[in-house]
Order: structure tokens, then C-alpha cells, then sequence
């Protein structure tokens, strides 16, 4: 079974706060999150949009360097629009906050670098998730219900503020999600009538560590207040006060509230009695409520949940809650939930008749903070499962020796999955053996595609594959991994590895080109891994680029269904395309069997006499014996030669075709969609031109081919105009193959999201 870890993985996180000074409650939690994530492996790419006041006039350097220390990486947006304004209508809409500076980063950092999950703060910034990759998870942070906000400040008698949606909006917002996480059970169940994805609390939930006193109790107990400067918080403060003074005056209890915090401001302005004492804004608040005795969270109605509650319940600290204020928390007394302010001074009475109660409840606290903390874990884990499912979607197989520059089975697997990736979600799975040397280019592009992952042949060798290919997220998975998960098919771009054990009956279709396959693997390695897949994928469809004799024994004696479709889409992906196009047209090259092929002889001499010298053979695979062709020839494989061209920027001016072999076939495609002329010489009689009417490209008898080889050396710019001009059917709208792969493959990709979904 998979085993659900945050090690390793990129979390990019976006929030419109920052997260130095921990002074505000939504600071320290997001603050508290990124901490935790961090303790569990995770990598932190912080990009804080700037949204929050004291960040308007300016940068808080301080606050800055913090933050890019803290985190692996660290991204300030400035707002290029006017922040919380008013709605145009009678509620916000979804993205009416949204800053177009936000998804400018965004799409910068998602084409530079690979993150496995995306967590966004807030709703109103849920767009963002429109700019991460389908395979990145995407988490949304609610901190708050923002639907009937505007209804909870109205049935008050205030007027809204911040942030306020309809249901719809809301829904759309966590729509927008792949895991939602809501601050308390409350939220968490209403979210879940509005949407069908995986809703899980995420509480907020410090490090335990319980405070000494400073002094012990005595008869006149503390009592200890905190809260920010908003409507909210002063209504209820207020109402406390009030019915705190007509309690005290009734039944003249010796005791004192203290009030930290910048809901001091408002509080100034009201008569109140000497025994409440306002500090304001402290600069340390453990301080503040090591001072205290008995900590109070008089509030009878609000929104999210009330971070200076979880402060108290994490420091140990005693606690006297109305029920309200305690939503989201897990109860262990009586006080943590009472139901008026009344019964909260009734508590208040009972604490200072029996001192000993202070103890009574700080254990209560600790447990309390205890049980919050299992409850944040629970859901990280459960986030870090669904990081680790995969999306259904396509596998493309592929050898790790097969990530190298110019190798075209690699340059095929890109095509794939640019081309499926446009349908759905795609994943490369790497199996063994890694190359004795690998190649730190290919293994930058092979980051750069959307899902990587790892054979469990390969994990010995994924910390060389992590080192050389840092943008690659190297999953482990096994055969049996993948069919749990229900993925829609599997493309196998070469030949299966003995080592990667697979179960039989797997529960999707195989596919294979085998003008990739043959490329690097001679016929009967093919073959005995079409043998092993007949026996355990659920059908094999079999490619290739033409249907000749090679493809017809390997489709007939396995009874695979059979496409008929070039090797690349477009070859927008392909390395030998890239450097075909860009290289100067110098030279002849030979397209052979083997160097020991007479008919490759026969054309060399001809070229020698017409006064074509030093030509290059391109062989499927290099031979170790050394060739006879003379010292003037030059012979490459494909892959040799691609990267040949890639260094020298030489390509060929001209190419003779003595090959037969499919191995070729992607080599061939390369040339046709570059326009460079390509003469196939000594070809099988049924073997025709396709193009009646234009210059003869193919030649069948020894003598006819040897003529057509020197009527093209003496009139080249002929023949290099009209394959110039064949090469415009490659650069048209599509192939009618391709164009059945994508019906076919969105019908399995949509049957398996379903399926995943039921």
C-alpha cells in the first residue's frame, strides 16, 4: 500500500497575509500551518499578495527577511488594483478581489518550477487554483464561511464588512478545489452540502507548551480578555462588560479583567469601572497571559474560529468560553461551554471562591489542545493521501536509460503526453535500469512534464534520478499500485523490464508504438514483452507509422488491434525535429540496416563517382565491429546522430533510404516533417509513391535505384524544393490516427474519472 508522507513534497501556498509577526489571528494560523507542513517534510514557496494594511505604505523589511528565511522560497505581489473594495451588488462576487498580478506570478513560477500541492487562503483567491497544472493538489484553506456573512452582521444590526458571497459563490469556490479544508466541524458539515469534494477540519493547533504563572493566585483573580480591533469583537466585549457590571455590582466579586489587544481602541471610549484595566496592543502576549489567571471568550456570535481561544488551550492556560466562542475546539469541562454571559460570571465566581479549579482547568486545556492537535493531524494525513492518489489518468512507460537527448522513444513519450495532456491527466512512470550516465538536459525535461514517478525497481537509484531531475516528482509505484487506483490506460513507449514484477489481469489497455519500440530493441525483445503484456493488460492495440512485414508478424501472432499512426503529433516535443530544423543542410546521409549491407556499398561508390564525398550512415543501432566503408564515412546511430546535429548544427542536405526496418520509422518521420529529401532506394515492389504526378522519391531494382541516386545528386534543388513542399502535409491540421486516439482515450479518461468519483 502507499504509505501518505508530506516528505519531499512542494507546497505552494498563496495568502493575502504575511506570516511575520505572528500578531494577528489569521497570521499565526496560516503561520501555524506552513510550520507544521514543514516539520513534516514538506517544502514551503510562500507568495503572499499584499494585501493588508500595514504593508500599504510600504515594506516591512523586518518582516520580509523573516519570512525568506522561514520558508524555502518567499514571493511578495504587490496589488496593482484597489484592495477590499465595496460589491456592486447587494453580495461580492466569487473573484471580485482577484488581482491579474497574482495569476502573472503564478504562471511564471508553474513554468519555472514543479509543486506537488497548491494551498490557497481564503476564497476570494480560489482562481488562483486555475493556474496550477491538473496533476498539482489543489487544497483551499477556508478560514471562514463567507455565505450568510452578510445575513450574521445584518441580524445583528450591524453593517456587513470584508468579505461576503452568496451560496453559489461559495460553492464555486470549493468547486474550484480538489480537498477543502474547514477551521471547525461546523463549517466542515455545511461545506459539504455544497460541494462533492473531500471536506476535512483543519483546526487551528499550536505546539503544546504550558506556561508557569508568574505569581500564584490570590484574592483578587485576573481575568484575562483578548481580541482585535473589529465590529465583532467590540459588540461582544461590550455586551460582556455590561452584564459584567451589574453581576459585580450585585454580588461585589473580588476579582479584575484585563484586555489585551487592539479592540482596546474602541473600548476607550466607554465609562468603564476600575476594575478593568486596558493594555492595548502588548508586545508579547505570552506575557499577557502568563500575568493572568483565568483566560475569557465572551462571544455570542462571530464568524471562523476564534484563534485566541486555541492560544489559550495550547499554553495551558485556564479557560472560561461561552459555547459559541468555543466552536471548533473539543470540550473537556463544563466551562468551555456555557450559554450566556451570566453563566460564564457564574464561573467566574466559582474560581474565585475555589482557586483550585485553575488547575482543574489548565489540565482541562491541555487535553483540549491535545485532542485539537489529533484532529489537525488526522487531516494531514488524510491531505497527504490524497496527495499521494493519483489522478486517473494515462501511464506512459518508459525506460530511465531512455531519458536522453535524441533518443526518439523519449521524444515520442513527450509527444504523448503533451498531445493526452490536453484531454486529461497524464503520468510518467520510470522503470529500470537507470543509464550508466544520465542525462542531466533529458532529466530537465522529463521535470518539466506534468507526473513522474518511480518503479520500485528504480528506488535504489531515485536518490541519483532526484539529484540529476530536481523538478521531477518522483512518486513510487508499483503495477499493483496503479490498478488499486483505476487509471484509464497504460502507453508503453519500449519494452516492458523483467524486474518491474506485474500482476496479470490488469484493469486497462495497453498501447504501443512500434516504430518507438524497435527503435532502440531488436524484433525479438519486442516481441517477448508483447508476449508478457498479452497475458496481463486487458487488450494491446499495436501502432505503427506503416504495415510492413516486421509489423505485421508482431500484431498477427499476438492478435493486437492495429492504428496506423505517425510517431510524433506534431512534433512540437521532439528533440530530432528541433534539431533537424535548426541545423544547415551540409551532407548525404545513408539510411541502413547494417553497415555491411552491399546496397549501402553500392550507393556509397555511386555517390564517390558523381563526386558526393564523406557521406554519414545512420544505422538503428551502432555496431561494436568495425565498419568497411572506408575511412571517409562516418557512421552514427540515431540517437548519436541527432545529438551530432544538435552540437554541430550540420544536418543532411540529402538522404538515401536503403532501410527496411521499422526501427527507422521515427528517424524517417523527423526528415519528412523537416523537408529534407529522402530517397528510398532498393525498396520491396509493393512499396509505392504516394504522390503520383511529383518527382520519384522511391526506387525498387538495383539499377533503377542506382540511376534515381544520380539523377538526384546532379539535380538536388529539384528534389529539395518538392520535399519541401511534401513536408507541409505533416504541418496540417492533425492526423486522422491521432484524431482516433483522442476519441478513444477521452472516452477511457472520462470512464475512469467517473468511476473514481462513484
Amino acid at each position: 500500500m502507499i504509505e501518505p508522507t508530506w516528505k519531499g513534497a512542494r507546497v505552494l501556498v498563496l495568502a493575502p497575509t504575511p506570516t511575520h509577526p505572528q500578531d494577528h489571528g489569521n497570521r499565526l494560523r496560516i503561520h501555524t500551518v506552513c510550520a507544521d507542513l514543514k516539520k513534516r517534510g514538506a517544502e514551503i514557496h510562500y507568495v503572499h499578495y499584499a494585501a493588508e494594511a500595514d504593508w500599504r505604505r510600504g515594506i516591512p523589511f523586518d518582516a520580509a527577511q523573516s519570512m525568506a528565511a522561514m520558508w524555502d522560497s518567499y514571493w511578495t505581489v504587490p496589488p496593482s488594483r484597489p484592495l477590499h473594495s465595496n460589491p456592486d451588488g447587494a453580495h461580492h462576487q466569487l473573484d471580485e478581489w482577484w488581482d491579474p498580478s497574482i495569476g502573472t506570478l503564478l504562471t511564471w513560477l508553474f513554468a519555472q518550477t514543479a509543486f506537488d500541492v497548491m494551498l490557497v487562503n481564503y476564497p476570494w483567491l480560489s482562481k488562483a487554483f486555475e493556474f496550477a497544472p491538473r496533476d498539482v493538489l489543489k487544497v483551499l484553506d477556508t478560514h471562514d464561511r463567507f455565505s450568510g456573512r452578510k445575513e450574521l452582521f445584518e441580524a445583528q444590526g450591524l453593517a456587513p464588512e470584508f468579505f461576503y458571497l452568496t451560496e453559489d459563490a461559495e460553492r464555486a469556490a470549493l468547486d474550484r478545489a480538489d480537498v477543502v479544508w474547514a477551521i471547525k466541524e461546523q463549517e466542515a458539515a455545511f461545506f459539504a452540502t455544497l460541494t462533492k469534494r473531500a471536506v476535512y477540519v483543519m483546526p487551528f493547533s499550536e505546539p503544546i507548551r504550558a506556561l508557569d504563572r508568574s505569581r500564584p493566585p490570590h484574592d483578587i483573580l485576573r481575568f484575562g480578555i483578548v481580541g482585535a480591533r473589529n465590529t465583532i469583537n467590540y459588540i461582544n466585549t461590550r455586551a460582556f462588560l455590561e452584564t459584567a457590571k451589574e453581576y459585580i455590582d450585585r454580588s461585589l466579586l473580588p476579582c479584575e479583567f484585563h484586555i489585551a489587544g487592539n479592540c482596546c481602541e474602541d473600548l476607550r471610549h466607554e465609562r468603564l469601572p476600575p476594575y478593568v484595566r486596558l493594555h492595548g496592543r502588548v508586545p508579547d502576549l505570552t506575557e499577557f497571559y502568563r500575568a493572568v489567571d483565568v483566560v475569557l471568550a465572551p462571544m455570542t456570535f462571530s464568524t471562523g474560529l476564534k484563534i485566541k481561544v486555541g492560544e489559550a488551550l495550547h499554553l495551558g492556560k485556564a479557560l472560561i468560553a461561552h459555547a459559541h466562542a468555543y466552536e471548533g475546539y473539543p470540550s473537556r469541562h463544563p466551562f468551555h461551554t456555557l450559554d450566556s454571559f451570566e453563566d460564564m460570571l457564574r464561573a467566574c465566581r466559582d474560581v474565585v471562591r475555589a482557586p483550585e479549579l485553575i488547575v482543574e482547568l489548565e489540565d482541562a486545556s491541555t487535553r483540549a489542545a491535545s485532542a485539537t492537535a489529533r484532529v489537525a493531524a488526522q487531516t494531514f494525513e488524510a491531505t497527504a493521501n490524497a496527495r499521494e492518489q493519483l489522478a486517473p489518468g494515462v501511464i506512459i512507460s518508459i525506460s530511465a536509460a531512455d531519458v536522453e537527448t535524441g533518443n526518439l522513444r523519449f521524444d515520442h513519450a513527450c509527444e504523448v503526453a503533451q498531445y493526452l495532456g490536453w484531454i486529461g491527466t497524464v503520468h510518467v512512470r520510470l522503470h529500470g535500469p537507470l543509464g550508466v550516465v544520465p542525462d542531466v538536459d533529458a532529466f530537465y525535461r522529463l521535470g518539466r512534464l506534468p507526473s513522474v514517478m518511480i518503479a520500485p525497481e528504480l528506488t535504489a537509484q531515485g536518490t541519483e534520478i532526484a539529484k540529476l531531475a530536481r523538478r521531477a516528482r518522483l512518486r513510487r509505484r508499483s503495477w499493483s499500485d496503479l490498478a488499486e487506483e483505476g487509471h484509464a490506460a497504460v502507453w508503453f513507449v519500449g519494452p516492458t523490464s523483467k524486474t518491474d514484477e506485474m500482476p496479470r489481469n490488469m484493469p486497462f489497455d495497453g498501447y504501443m508504438h512500434l516504430g518507438a519500440a524497435l527503435c532502440a530493441a531488436a524484433s525479438a525483445t519486442v516481441a517477448a514483452s508483447l508476449d508478457r503484456l498479452a497475458t496481463r493488460m486487458r487488450g494491446m492495440t499495436l501502432i505503427a507509422t506503416a504495415d510492413g512485414p516486421e509489423v505485421a508478424e508482431l500484431r498477427h501472432d499476438r492478435k493486437a488491434r492495429f492504428l496506423r499512426i505517425p510517431l510524433m503529433f506534431k512534433g512540437h516535443q521532439a528533440q530530432a525535429c528541433w534539431a533537424l530544423r535548426d541545423a544547415r543542410p551540409t551532407g548525404v546521409v545513408i539510411l541502413a540496416d547494417e553497415t555491411g549491407d552491399p546496397l549501402v556499398s553500392a550507393v556509397i561508390d555511386t555517390l564517390r563517382i558523381s563526386g558526393v564525398l564523406n557521406p554519414t550512415v545512420v544505422v538503428p543501432a551502432r555496431s561494436e565491429s568495425k565498419s568497411a566503408l572506408g575511412q571517409d564515412v562516418r557512421v552514427f546511430d540515431q540517437i548519436g546522430y541527432i545529438r551530432e546535429v544538435t552540437s554541430t548544427r550540420e544536418g543532411p542536405a540529402l538522404v538515401f533510404d536503403v532501410s527496411r526496418a521499422t526501427a527507422l520509422d521515427g528517424f524517417r518521420e523527423a526528415l519528412d516533417r523537416n523537408g529534407t529529401p529522402r530517397i528510398a532506394l532498393f525498396q520491396p515492389p509493393y512499396v509505392r509513391q504516394s504522390r503520383p504526378g511529383r518527382p520519384a522519391f522511391i526506387a525498387h531494382g538495383v539499377f533503377e535505384s542506382l540511376s534515381l541516386a544520380r539523377d538526384v545528386v546532379a539535380d538536388l534543388a529539384t528534389y529539395h524544393s518538392e520535399a519541401r513542399a511534401l513536408s507541409g502535409v505533416w504541418a496540417g491540421h492533425g492526423d486522422p490516427g491521432w484524431a482516433l486516439i483522442w476519441s478513444e482515450m477521452n472516452w477511457k479518461l472520462t470512464s475512469a474519472v467517473k468511476a473514481r468519483a462513484a
